[in-house]
């Protein structure tokens, strides 16, 4: 069975992402493994050793959570459409997470969401599509999103 690895995020744009894997897995007879990350948040320098780790692990908590809670209906969504399907979590770079889950997973494909940004913000902050495009090796689906 092949495995389609998927990238998805907490904006509402997410669900049309997730629409189209589960119609592609359906006809592919695929297994979908559903990829969310979060990122690492900024702790301030000037705070002490001890309240920078309280912070991380007060946002890792909080992130964790609604993580496993979209996770959950993802997944339910997935299942429901009579699909085999993974759910994982990682705390960092997004594109960099949903690559390595395609090398471990051995994905035959990644699929994931591109919003209209605006050239300039491109510009200056690069595109997670653009970047999961131009390090992944293996085919990308990228899903156009408003």
């Amino acid at each position: 069975m092949s495995t389609i690895v998927v990238g998805l995020d907490a904006s509402p744009l997410a669900a049309q992402v997730l629409g189209s894997a589960i119609a592609l897995a359906k006809d592919l007879r695929a297994r979908l493994v559903l990829v969310h990350t979060f990122p690492r948040h900024f702790v301030p320098a000037d705070v002490s050793p001890a309240t920078a780790q309280r912070l991380e692990e007060l946002e890792a908590s909080t992130d964790a959570h609604e993580a496993v809670d979209l996770s959950v209906v993802w997944a339910a969504q997935a299942r429901r459409e009579g699909l085999d399907v993974v759910t994982e979590t990682a705390r960092g770079h997004p594109g960099d997470a949903l690559l390595a889950a395609g090398v471990a997973h051995n994905a035959a494909l990644l699929v994931v969401g591109r919003r209209s940004i605006g050239t300039f913000r491109r510009t200056l902050m690069g595109s997670f599509s653009s970047y999961v495009v131009r390090k992944a090796d293996r085919p990308v689906l990228v899903v156009p999103l408003p």
